[in-house]
């Protein structure tokens, strides 16, 4: 009978005690009037803020810092302070544990439009909280005063609800965290922040453009099959990254380089090829120098947008500021050599008296051959 009886009261207790533990969490989701079983318990992991950059498969995503800040915004459940004014959550109830996200340009941005360059964490101080309740933050990107070029910053707000309760002991703590959209507090957020880096169309209001060097060979002497040297050097922001494509005459493309800001290389390119240089902002500069051929008697001049931009410049170094558009730069070798007229002429008796011997020959050889036709 006793066994029995303490068999009842153990039961007694534990439904006792699952009804108390529900009855703890009923208000931290006021909406649905249960504890938000969807959202991660702080215990489990920090939420992960992540930076994604939008580009084109041809470019390298920025060399650049992105900061982030956290706002406290206004206690989500109707709490009130002694003025009756809407509880705020808490300064540096909430923070970032690194403020910012570094993006490194690198070997496999290239062939991909979405690259995640990095990730920070979001911490939680329950100790900056007086009462239980759902405490609100908003997460913003801090636009820096110096941008980097070419980049489309993000004015998105997260909003990140911290859930403040009571524990067996009676000490607040931070139960769940939950991240979600601005536009409706139900719809869980993944926690990334979008930016683009992207070529300038008319699809897309982007930052970044191509410059392309063209090869154009002329002349009666000049060597159209022949490869002629360029060095080019594209000066950036510090680490910044440029893919180069050659293209010859047959439209086929031949193996990519990539140009590290500040630093020079080497290419060749015959008659009727041309190298793309994508990713450029409108603040990047570019020199261009082709090999000194003036002892072989080639003459070396350029224009910019096809002497639209700059007319044509008896120059081997083309050197400039990208702007805001697309820019080409075409560099022509010319080499002729003018025929002495006076050699024909010299000898042109002697063809004469050439051709009127062999006339002569013809008649008689003609008048020999009707006589012995008679015969």
């Amino acid at each position: 009978m006793k066994r029995r009886m303490n068999k009842r009261m153990a039961a007694a207790t534990l439904a006792g005690a699952m009804v108390l533990s529900m009855n703890g969490m009923a208000w931290a989701d006021p909406a649905t009037d249960s504890a938000p079983t969807t959202d991660t318990e702080v215990s489990t992991q920090n939420l992960v803020i992540k930076k994604k950059i939008l580009k084109d498969e041809n470019v390298y995503v920025p060399k650049a810092d992105f900061e982030f800040g956290v706002i406290p915004s206004t206690e989500q459940t109707g709490l009130k302070d002694e003025e009756g004014n809407a509880l705020k959550s808490p300064e540096n109830g909430v923070m970032i544990l690194n403020r910012n996200i570094t993006s490194t340009p690198g070997a496999d941005d290239i062939g991909k439009k979405e690259v995640i360059v990095g990730s920070t964490e979001i911490s939680i101080d329950a100790t900056k909280f007086e009462h239980p309740g759902v405490y609100r933050y908003e997460i913003k990107e801090v636009k820096p005063a110096d941008i980097t070029n070419g980049v489309g910053y993000t004015d998105e707000v997260k909003y990140f609800d911290v859930y403040i309760e009571y524990d067996e002991n009676g000490s607040l703590v931070a139960k769940y965290y939950t991240c979600v959209t601005a536009d409706d507090s139900k719809v869980k957020d993944d926690g990334i922040f979008e930016n683009t880096y992207k070529k300038d169309t008319e699809e897309v209001d982007g930052g970044l453009h191509d410059l392309t060097i063209t090869k154009t060979v002329e002349g009666n002497q000049a060597d159209r099959k022949r490869e002629f040297n360029f060095s080019i050097t594209i000066s950036g922001e510090e680490e910044e990254q440029y893919y180069l494509e050659i293209i010859n005459s047959n439209d086929e493309s031949e193996a990519p380089l990539t140009l590290v800001s500040g630093t020079t290389v080497g290419i060749t390119l015959a008659h009727n090829d041309s190298a793309v240089i994508h990713g450029l902002d409108s603040n990047d500069t570019y020199v261009i120098t082709e090999e000194d051929l003036s002892s072989e008697n080639y003459t070396t001049s350029y224009n910019v947008n096809n002497g639209s931009d700059i007319e044509v410049v008896i120059d081997k170094m083309a050197r400039g500021e990208m702007g805001d558009t697309d820019k080409s730069v075409n560099f022509v070798n010319e080499k002729n050599v003018t025929t002495p007229t006076g050699i024909a002429m010299t000898f042109a008796p002697y063809v004469l008296l050439v051709a009127a011997a062999g006339g002569l020959g013809a008649v008689v050889l003609g008048k020999k051959k009707r006589e012995d036709d008679e015969i």
